[in-house]
């Protein structure tokens, strides 16, 4: 056989294959987004767009018993495919189920690999901002591109998450280890905060309201603490702690 033709047939071998992947990442996020549908759509009619914990625990139960052989970037694709639905009712919970996801993946890979897993999830083209996003992280390494919504990080276990962009209320509630690196936070962050590190570089009102421990670093600005945090934790503004009494708005 001539050099030509063995290198003709030998990318013939390489396109073959990377269809084959292609395809097969295709169906995985396909059949995610399949199950998400279906779980969604029960989610919705049991109990609205209110969060309780039936929500998650049904989701790590319906994807569990999916056995889909998703991989981390399948996650990401299956986010960025989801923000192009222009029905509300398409995006509600999306913030639950791919916790699910990451926490249900992480903890399978860290099982058989002794190792961290990282995620990419990309939340620039949604219409509104996502909420529950990475509830119960319990040890993956996330990067978020885009703002989240509401409770984002809550109840973290573990792990090291970073959003290049805004979170809104109530970011790293109930949080007990980890590390959370924000830009820019809306109120309550860091509320009944257990353990874990927060750093933040701008933050607005009632910060570590009931925090129990772990602490919280402003680099840049914050516009008030909360009154009911003499509990525990601290709470840094340009490296220095601020104590129960200086409640004064930070100076930008």
């Amino acid at each position: 056989m001539k050099l030509q033709e063995l290198v003709t047939k030998e990318y013939e071998n390489v396109e073959e294959t990377v269809s084959t992947q292609q395809a097969v990442i295709h169906s995985s996020v396909n059949e995610l987004l399949e199950t998400f549908k279906l779980w969604n759509l029960a989610i919705q009619n049991y109990n609205a767009d209110n969060f309780d914990p039936f929500s998650y625990r049904s989701a790590l139960q319906r994807i569990g018993k999916s056995n889909i052989p998703y991989k981390s970037e399948d996650i990401t694709q299956f986010l960025t495919t989801v923000s192009q639905s222009k029905s509300e009712n398409d995006i509600i919970n999306v913030g639950i189920f791919v916790s699910a996801l990451i926490n249900i993946h992480h903890r399978k890979k860290s099982q058989k690999r002794k190792e961290k897993n990282t995620y990419l999830l990309i939340t620039e083209d949604f219409k509104q901002e996502i909420d529950f996003l990475c509830y119960e992280n319990n040890g993956a390494t996330i990067h978020i591109e885009g703002n989240v919504g509401n409770y984002f990080c809550n109840e973290m276990k573990e792990g090291n998450i970073t959003i290049n962009g805004k979170c809104g209320p109530n970011a790293g509630t109930y949080m007990e280890g980890g590390i959370l690196t924000l830009q820019e936070a809306d109120d309550n962050l860091g509320a009944n905060l257990k353990g874990g590190v927060i750093y933040v570089k701008k933050a607005r009102e009632r910060i570590g309201g009931f925090m129990r421990g772990g602490t919280i670093h402003i680099s840049e600005y914050y516009k008030s603490l909360s009154s009911l945090r003499n509990f525990g934790g601290k709470i840094f503004f340009k490296d220095k702690e601020i104590t129960y009494e200086e409640k004064e708005e930070g100076i930008q």
